[in-house]
């Protein structure tokens, strides 16, 4: 019986690293993915991008890709009611992942930069 309840703490542990990882992965792509385009000159984000323009939705405002759908009023208030019940779960979240992420990032940045030259690091510095 204890060995079973060890295990099922040890899956547990095993499940939690892995969404972790995959978070950071995910992260370290689309940050990898934003440079590379900074760097190539692609297209700036469109307007009608996921987040918007400006980023995230403020509180109490539905995501840009929401708003493009004809949502009734009864369906943008069960929205917003779902978003705010979900914000200090999801706020929790990012204020302890965040600043590991940063500094995983700061990590691979800096084993990155070892494999540069003096003047590429000059020249990736003013970009």
């Amino acid at each position: 019986m204890i060995e079973g309840i060890e295990s099922l703490g040890r899956v547990r542990a095993r499940g939690i690293v892995l969404l972790i990882v995959a978070f950071l992965a995910g992260g370290i792509l689309g940050m990898s993915l934003e440079r590379f385009r900074a760097v190539r000159g692609g297209p700036p984000n469109r307007p009608d991008s996921r987040l918007g323009a400006a980023g995230p939705p403020r509180p109490g405002e539905l995501p840009r890709f929401y708003q493009r759908l004809d949502l009734s009023q009864a369906q943008k208030d069960s929205m917003r009611a779902i978003l705010e019940r979900a914000r200090p779960k999801t706020d929790s979240l990012m204020r302890r992942t965040l600043p590991l992420l940063r500094m995983y990032r700061d990590s691979i940045q800096q084993e990155l930069r070892s494999v540069l030259t003096e003047e590429q690091r000059v020249q990736l510095d003013r970009e």
